[in-house]
């Protein structure tokens, strides 16, 4: 099956997502090497790194290329990390996921809610000096952002993650950036209040509510058709078992 044609932004910016088969960083030299390869690979070009979060499996980057093509400025960078991973660790093999993913970012306002998306899920994260949180790459007037929208907190929704990957603090970390809800709190809200919540981190942000429950340490609860078809399916057994009882009696 051929590939999908990635989107291109007419912007020239967009917002790229790196995973790991495994782990990309198993060390902070790891971290501070995939830094320097990027920063050397990109420097040469009319490319801005706009934003950029290492995390140990992920890599999320807000990169602006301008007539540059994002594949052949990416390219580079991970074949050059790939070779050092190889080398250091003493492995072969694949250790990107699959080629980056990417989403062109078309207006300012997209612009602001990645980045500030980016460093919001940075803060107080045990990586965060590798983030542009606290070490950006490209200065805020560079970028043309004041440090109070790229540190903004409002976005509407959470951007290209496959959740399956995220571990349990991660996802706590999204869900409260969406709604300000904690576990501890979750379990103190009325089964309303707890609709409300789940409603408002599922729509438009591909988590399933399964999920959801589960961060919150919750049983999702059933519906009530389910419900009404089990009760009917019992009934339907014991009058069967009657049935059969009383036909055993009679051939007695």
């Amino acid at each position: 099956m051929a590939r999908q044609k990635r989107e291109v932004s007419d912007t020239g910016i967009y917002h790229i997502l790196l995973r790991g088969v495994n782990s990309l960083f198993l060390a902070e030299n790891d971290f501070e090497t995939f830094l320097s390869i990027l920063k050397e690979k990109t420097k040469s070009k009319n490319v801005k790194i706009l934003a950029y979060l290492l995390l140990e499996n992920r890599v999320h980057m807000v990169i602006d290329v301008k007539d540059e093509n994002v594949g052949t400025v990416l390219k580079p960078v991970c074949t050059s990390y790939a070779r050092y991973c190889n080398r250091t660790r003493g492995i072969g093999g694949k250790l990107f996921y699959d080629r980056f993913k990417s989403e062109p970012i078309s207006s300012k306002d997209e612009l602001l809610e990645v980045v500030s998306f980016i460093n919001f899920i940075a803060q107080g994260h045990k990586n965060s000096k590798f983030s542009s949180f606290e070490n950006p790459i490209c200065s805020l007037k560079q970028s043309g952002m004041t440090e109070k929208q790229a540190k903004n907190t409002e976005f509407k929704h959470l951007f290209m993650e496959d959740y399956d990957c995220l571990s349990k603090a991660e996802l706590i970390s999204y869900i409260y950036a969406i709604c300000g809800v904690a576990p501890k709190d979750f379990k103190t809200l009325s089964a309303e209040g707890q609709r409300e919540v789940i409603d408002k981190i599922t729509k438009d942000r591909r988590i399933s509510k399964s999920k959801v429950y589960e961060v919150f340490g919750v049983k999702k609860p059933q519906s009530a058709k389910p419900i009404r078809e089990n009760t009917e399916i019992v009934l339907q057994n014991k009058q069967e078992k009657t049935k059969k009882r009383d036909l055993s009696v009679w051939l007695l």
